[in-house]
């Protein structure tokens, strides 16, 4: 099973995972890298996967609760 993470800036990341990419909140501009298990890391999703994360983290900001963003999300596998 592949695994996609987003991973806030600071957070220790195993070394099974690499970073593939950077997706950053454009609202707070917290900063977050894209993470793939090395076993499954697939550079053509980099991109779809940068706009889904950022996707989710602007929409927290919405929530008139919210504090601060969690230290990771899971992202979705790309579906074709």
């Amino acid at each position: 099973m592949k695994q996609f993470w987003a991973v806030r800036f600071g957070q220790k990341l195993s070394k099974k995972y690499l970073k593939m990419g950077r997706a950053i909140c454009p609202d707070c501009r917290a900063y977050f890298s894209i993470a793939h298990l090395k076993t499954s890391a697939d550079a053509k999703m980099v991109k779809a996967q940068i706009t889904k994360a950022q996707r989710i983290i602007r929409g927290e900001h919405v929530d008139d609760k919210f504090e601060k963003h969690l230290n990771v999300y899971k992202i979705a596998e790309n579906r074709k």
